[in-house]
């Protein structure tokens, strides 16, 4: 996914000025896939749960990484392979690598999947 004008939105939506004045340290949840997809996903809003969403974190930022339910759900569903999704490991076990194999899965799949808010908060569900 390399686009240029979505890098550069993605760099304004990191400088969300009322994240900045709210004191979230939480990073934005941005999106991942191929453009003009098969198939987008919009999700309404992310979790503190998402690994990506940790300040620390240093890779490509979509939903759901780190919670490998939502990903049996997609290959339930026939959106991606069911090997990938199986594979995955608990959270306290997800390494980056769980997450590059998502991002083939998501390109290969022809997939784009974001969410309608891009802050992260503490509190969301």
């Amino acid at each position: 996914m390399k686009n240029e004008k979505l890098g550069k939105l993605y760099k304004r939506v990191d400088h969300c000025k009322f994240c900045k004045t709210a004191g979230n340290n939480l990073q934005h949840i941005h999106g991942y896939g191929v453009m003009n997809p098969k198939l987008m996903l919009v999700l309404v809003n992310p979790t503190y749960r998402n690994l990506s969403s940790d300040p620390e974190y240093k890779s490509a930022r979509f939903p759901f990484i780190g919670v490998r339910q939502f990903w049996k759900v997609l290959a339930g569903g026939g959106l991606i392979s069911k090997t990938a999704a199986y594979d995955l490991p608990l959270r306290s076990n997800w390494k980056r690598g769980h997450t590059e194999k998502l991002q083939r899965e998501l390109l290969k799949n022809k997939l784009f999947l974001t969410n309608m808010v891009k802050c992260c908060y503490d509190h969301s569900a």
